[in-house]
């Protein structure tokens, strides 16, 4: 029988170190938001904005096409030198949770229209 699974630890409080996100981000390139919004990524590194007051969040995605891979540059800002970091504001953070689980049934879920 099939279920409808709660989300207990979908977006609760604020995104941590270690939690997965999906996100959401506006960009001239179709290639590249279509890979943010359905992709998961990890979240290595918190560190207030250096020119103003919000959270940045430092994600890690693992595999980056080669043609998009120049939008994920920003772990030197971290001294992270990996071309697989890509920093976001809360706002550009659609779901986070714990479980990586949760998530990857949002992707399925949205990528069957359920």
């Amino acid at each position: 029988m099939k279920y409808i699974k709660e989300f207990e630890n979908l977006n609760y409080k604020e995104p941590n170190v270690g939690d997965y996100v999906i996100c959401q981000e506006k960009n001239e390139n179709k290639d590249f938001i279509s890979f943010i919004e359905n992709n998961i990524g990890q979240i290595i590194k918190i560190k207030q904005y250096y020119t103003n007051e919000k959270l940045y969040y430092y994600i890690r995605y693992t595999g980056i096409p080669d043609n998009i891979k120049y939008h994920f540059y920003e772990g030197i800002h971290i001294d992270l030198y990996e071309n697989n970091i890509r920093g976001m504001f809360l706002s550009e953070i659609k779901y986070w949770s714990k479980d990586k689980e949760d998530l990857e049934t949002i992707l399925s879920t949205n990528k069957y229209n359920l």
